[in-house]
């Protein structure tokens, strides 16, 4: 196990602050986000925050819905890495491929838990995952590693966005309002059943990437399901969905 040290919440900190161009490559504060990702998903704390209960004081019933739904799904993703010792390979494949990359990573910079995951750090963390990290072929002994760290990042990144999505807002004044509307007028069983990262995760990501280009967002009358249009393209096709204006 890496060992751990405090760090700043990112949203304090200045070297943080992601612009466009670092959205592109990864830049030496992405890798060490993914190391305080894994860090995270592995620690004693993070397993013990699982049971306690997300704050909000509206829609209780949906809200435990959605947290439990989450945790079951983390806590499987947890049980596999920890059976198939799957952190020590994530962390052999990251140390390879930073070094292959001359990235220049000290051991202090693999150090630390992350406090708080920003959706501009889950773009660009994605965007190391997609066209970088897996655009890469390793050798043998760190092909295992490489799809496990990809796993990894990917399960903890929606558990994080979600969960901040809930607690705290998107960031995006529609969408927080059609998130609403959903959890007043829907039964627990319309997220049971639906895909939580269509709009907590996807559709937030998509929406904060592209301000403005979005005008209308479908989604499932009976279950969570959504997907995002520009235009009036919305009202020819899916005649199933209901519809939510954007802008």
């Amino acid at each position: 196990m890496v060992e751990s040290r405090k760090s700043k919440s990112q949203s304090e900190d200045p070297f943080w602050k992601y612009n466009e161009d670092e959205l592109l490559a990864p830049t030496k504060r992405t890798y060490i986000l993914v190391y305080q990702l894994i860090n995270l998903l592995q620690s004693k704390s993070f397993e013990n925050s699982l049971k306690s209960t997300w704050r909000s004081t509206l829609f209780d019933n949906n809200i435990a819905t959605i947290q439990n739904k989450e945790r079951n799904e983390i806590q499987g993703s947890l049980r596999f890495f920890k059976k198939y010792s799957s952190f020590g390979e994530a962390f052999r494949y990251l140390d390879y491929f930073t070094k292959v990359h001359d990235v220049g990573m000290r051991e202090y910079d693999k150090k630390g838990l992350l406090k708080r995951l920003s959706i501009v750090e889950y773009q660009a963390v994605s965007n190391f995952i997609l066209k970088f990290s897996a655009q890469h072929t390793p050798p043998r002994e760190h092909e295992s590693g490489q799809f496990e760290c990809h796993q990894m990042l990917e399960c903890l990144m929606s558990y994080l966005i979600v969960k901040d999505g809930v607690e705290n807002g998107t960031e995006i004044p529609c969408l927080d309002s059609l998130i609403r509307k959903l959890l007043n007028e829907k039964s627990p069983g319309y997220f049971a059943y639906g895909i939580t990262n269509d709009l907590f995760v996807n559709d937030r990501a998509d929406i904060a990437l592209c301000p403005g280009e979005y005008t209308w967002l479908r989604y499932g009358p009976d279950r969570l399901i959504t997907k995002l249009y520009k235009g009036e393209e919305c009202c020819k096709h899916y005649e199933y969905f209901e519809r939510f204006k954007l802008s």
